[in-house]
């Protein structure tokens, strides 16, 4: 009776177990990385890519802009995953989104027309005034599960 179907199972389960490890090690990474993401975001850094944005958009620089926007986004939004502007819309106001998309058109038509900054850089501030006024309120997120009397 030939045994070598021992050795194999042996084997794949050692592989196996070779995996789970391998696997449980990486996602212990991917939490340390996301916490000192969060803990480098701060008002001072959103402030800072805050300021290239501005800088940038006040230029009419389309290119410059983009990529200054999209770092602020990652840092005001904290969502380190952000890598284009398509991407930002998901968590912006529908004012800030109208203006990204017209800076989508700007970099990316066979126009080639002259991009104005200063409509994204008041889109901008208003959605700074929201987010503000949306972190004062003190309601809480869910109402009461049951009412009381």
């Amino acid at each position: 009776e030939p045994a070598y179907w021992k050795w194999l199972a042996l084997f794949f389960a050692g592989a196996w177990l070779i995996t789970l490890l391998l696997l449980l090690k990486k996602s212990g990474k991917r939490n340390t990385a996301d916490s000192k993401v969060n803990k480098t975001t701060s008002a001072a850094s959103v402030n800072k890519a805050l300021s290239k944005v501005t800088k940038y958009a006040k230029q009419n620089d389309a290119r410059q802009t983009r990529d200054a926007l999209i770092e602020w986004a990652r840092l005001n939004y904290k969502q380190p995953h952000i890598s284009s502007l398509l991407q930002i819309t998901d968590y912006c106001s529908e004012n800030l989104r109208s203006e990204i998309r017209e800076l989508n058109q700007a970099l990316y038509s066979t126009e080639h027309s002259q991009w104005n900054g200063r409509k994204l850089l008041t889109a901008i501030k208003q959605e700074n005034r929201q987010q503000a006024d949306g972190a004062d309120s003190e309601s809480p997120a869910l109402k009461p599960l049951y009412k009381q009397s």
